[in-house]
């Protein structure tokens, strides 16, 4: 959608960087990049890939904003329940707490960020 806009140049280096931190990470002898929970390597590419959210968002609010909820849910499940071994190694076992009890102090770490935000948002729909 970018590109239809005409903002060729811009569509085409965010895609190319996305498209060679793809193929960099899976020719990568460890493409999880050690004991992380997720593509490490890949990260520094997702700023390139969310360019066309804004886009995205425009043509398909509804499809977009629910896939984007579904992936922020996931990733902090992942990075808040995520051990190399479920029994040790993460913070809320060093902290005595069960993994759920964890993954719910950073859902409720996100649900005050989001209702500081959501004024904001409000008034930008608005005007």
């Amino acid at each position: 959608m970018l590109w239809r806009r005409g903002l060729r140049a811009e569509a085409a280096a965010a895609g190319a960087i996305v498209v060679a931190f793809v193929v960099l990470a899976a020719g990568y002898f460890d493409p999880y990049g050690g004991l992380s929970p997720g593509p490490r390597y890949f990260a520094p590419a997702l700023p390139f890939l969310a360019l066309g959210l804004p886009e995205a968002y425009r043509r398909w609010p509804l499809p977009t904003a629910g896939l984007a909820g579904v992936s922020v849910l996931a990733t902090l499940y992942q990075a808040g329940t995520w051990g190399p071994n479920y029994d040790w190694s993460t913070i809320w076992w060093w902290a005595g707490a069960p993994r759920l009890v964890g993954f719910a102090l950073v859902l409720a770490a996100v649900a005050a960020a989001v209702a500081l935000v959501a004024p904001d948002l409000r008034a930008l729909r608005r005007g």
